[in-house]
């Protein structure tokens, strides 16, 4: 099932805190697909719908639709800060190379 790197819930924290957010969920949707496979996007929601599955790693609740739950079942969410840039990555355990799935240069 889904991941979350310490380093990211340290994020998602920060950001909620700072925001005044800390009763939102960290919600990752398909952005798109195209030649290289799904792409993921993660946002802040408020609530779930019946066609949700929630879950709660490394004290982030995290939700996605139940019809991406296979997909998601290798998936870590990470955040990365490199020469490329810095931000959120969705990464999928099972997928060589860098495995990074959200963005240019990786990152949401």
């Amino acid at each position: 099932m889904v991941t979350v790197t310490n380093r990211a819930a340290d994020e998602i924290k920060k950001i909620l805190e700072e925001e005044g957010k800390e009763d939102r969920l960290l919600r990752i949707y398909l952005a798109e697909v195209d030649y290289n496979g799904p792409r993921y996007a993660l946002k802040l929601e408020k609530g779930i719908s019946e066609d949700d599955v929630k879950v709660e790693r490394n004290g982030i609740g995290v939700v996605f639709e139940r019809s991406l739950e296979i997909e998601l079942k290798e998936s870590q969410i990470d955040y990365i800060d490199d020469s490329c840039g810095s931000g959120f990555a969705v990464r999928d355990q099972n997928v060589g190379g860098c495995g990074y799935n959200c963005g240019s240069c990786g990152r949401c």
